[in-house]
C-alpha cells in the first residue's frame, strides 16, 4: 500500500508526533523538546487512519532546509499547523522515503547537517531554538535541547 510513501510524495504527513516509515508502520512520540521524548514500539499506521482516517497535515518543504549526505537528502521544514516541525530522511537518487519525523510545538526546523551517523538539525521560532542530535539509523533515540533565545 504505501500510503506513507504516497502521501509524502503529495507533500503530506500523519498529524500525529511520530516517526513514519514507507512500509506504513509508525513509532508515536511522546513528550516535549523541553522534557525529551518517550517512544512507542513501532506499530501499524493502520492503527492511527482506522482511529482518524483524516488526520494528514501539509509540509510545507520551502522554505525549508535540506542537505545532501552519501546518498540520503535530508530535507526539514513546517507544517500547515503553526508549531509544527517536520525533518524527511529520503534516499537521493530513488527519493524514496526512509523515514519522516513529525513534532508539533517545536517550530520549522531551519538547518541540518550530518557529523557520521548523526543528524543535527535546529527547530526555532522566538523566542525558542531547538536543537536535535538524531541517530540516522535510529531516529527514535532522538535528544533535543532547547535554548532560550534573548
Amino acid at each position: 500500500m504505501e500510503l506513507v510513501q504516497t502521501r509524502w510524495e503529495s507533500q503530506e504527513c500523519r498529524s500525529e508526533d511520530g516517526i513514519f516509515f514507507p512500509d506504513d508502520t509508525v513509532i508515536l512520540l511522546a513528550g516535549s523538546p523541553t522534557e525529551g521524548y518517550r517512544a512507542s514500539l513501532r506499530q501499524p499506521l493502520h492503527n492511527l487512519t482506522v482511529e482518524n482516517p483524516d488526520g494528514w497535515t501539509d509540509t510545507d518543504i520551502d522554505p525549508g532546509c535540506s542537505v545532501i549526505h552519501q546518498s540520503l537528502l535530508i530535507v526539514g521544514g513546517g507544517g500547515s499547523y503553526e508549531g509544527d516541525g517536520f525533518l524527511a530522511v529520503v534516499d537521493a537518487s530513488s527519493r524514496r522515503l526512509m523515514w519522516l519525523l513529525h513534532l508539533s510545538g517545536v517550530e520549522r526546523f531551519t538547518e541540518v547537517r550530518v557529523a557520521g551517523s548523526l543528524l543535527h538539525a535546529v527547530s526555532e521560532e522566538y523566542p525558542f531554538r531547538h536543537e536535535w542530535t538524531i541517530p540516522l539509523e535510529t531516529p527514535h533515540s532522538l535528544l533535543p535541547r532547547t535554548k532560550k533565545l534573548n
